[in-house]
């Protein structure tokens, strides 16, 4: 699909092998959009699904899903690639959608707007394959999973789940083979409310041995940027099985407060340049998996303007 103007899907399915689409605007309403292809195996799996948009007008979702299952889940040795971007100087709203993908070698959702609004939704960005990794430093088999979302005016995230996994599923390595998984949340924006939501960031790669050049490993990191934030329960989680690292990381200009049961794990890093409230709510220590099996701490400082607590958990392992 090559629309420049604007295009609207409702009550309608669509199954393909390869996607691709370019639109002026959207509104898809009650819609579903898969991946569909039958390999020589019997394995169902598609190609590619490639969305990137750049656009001045508005984009609405709505009771819809788009899910897609990945080339790798059939051939290890092979590239495949999820994209959905949307980036226009309009706004972007999403409510009671799935937006689901794996099984491939980088999966990215990317959302910027001048308003960004999910409600009641599932952002997942998810990469995994059974390969074991080549044995050339060439890193060609890493995997890759990002959610990205940046808004220059209001940026809600109220009742939805961002998800961003990544996994190698190969637990045998030899010959020094590279394996090395990366998930990341990113997210930007002048006011950000997040909302009775979870933000997943998770990296697990596991073998019997690893590689002696320590090429492989687990990385996740969640960066969130602006002005100002509120978390009302809401859980915001990173972690990584095998070694490697995690980080939260906050850096704001103003106030950021986090209250009402949510959980934040690791408790973040950064820098908060007005006030950080922390209110019924539990901040959990930063853990890495090392080689001999011990925790340490990365990246763990956080510059505050001011801090308050009440009726909480801070704890650092």
């Amino acid at each position: 699909f090559d629309i420049s103007g604007h295009a609207k899907y409702e009550n309608t399915s669509i199954s393909s092998r390869e996607f691709t689409a370019d639109y002026g605007s959207l509104d898809m309403d009650g819609t579903k959009i898969t991946g569909d292809f039958k390999g020589a195996s019997g394995d169902r799996y598609s190609e590619s699904f490639d969305v990137d948009i750049t656009s001045t007008g508005d984009f609405t979702i709505d009771n819809s899903s788009i899910y897609y299952i990945g080339g790798l889940k059939v051939y290890g040795d092979n590239n495949y690639y999820f994209t959905f971007s949307i980036e226009t100087s309009g706004d972007i709203h999403i409510a009671n959608t799935n937006i689901n993908s794996t099984f491939y070698r980088e999966s990215i959702i990317h959302l910027e707007a001048d308003e960004v609004i999910i409600e009641d939704s599932i952002l997942r960005a998810g990469t995994e394959t059974s390969s074991s990794g080549e044995n050339d430093n060439s890193n060609v088999d890493d995997l890759k999973s990002r959610i990205e979302l940046s808004s220059e005016g209001e940026m809600l995230v109220d009742g939805s789940d961002l998800v961003s996994f990544s996994r190698m599923n190969n637990t045998s390595t030899d010959n020094n083979r590279d394996r090395r998984v990366f998930s990341y949340i990113e997210i930007d924006g002048n006011n950000i409310e997040l909302i009775d939501s979870k933000l997943l960031s998770k990296s697990d790669n596991r073998a019997q041995t690893y590689p002696s050049d320590f090429n492989w490993g687990a990385y996740q990191s969640i960066n969130i940027t602006g002005s100002e934030m509120l978390v009302d329960g809401t859980d915001i989680v990173g972690y990584q099985l095998s070694y490697g690292s995690t980080v939260t990381r906050f850096d704001f200009t103003g106030d950021v407060e986090v209250r009402d049961g949510s959980w934040l794990m690791p408790a973040p890093a950064g820098s908060i340049a007005g006030d950080f409230v922390v209110r019924d709510s539990n901040l959990t220590g930063i853990n890495n998996w090392y080689d001999n099996y011990h925790l340490d701490a990365n990246d763990t400082t956080l510059d505050m303007g001011g801090l308050e607590i009440y009726d909480s958990i801070w704890w650092h392992s």
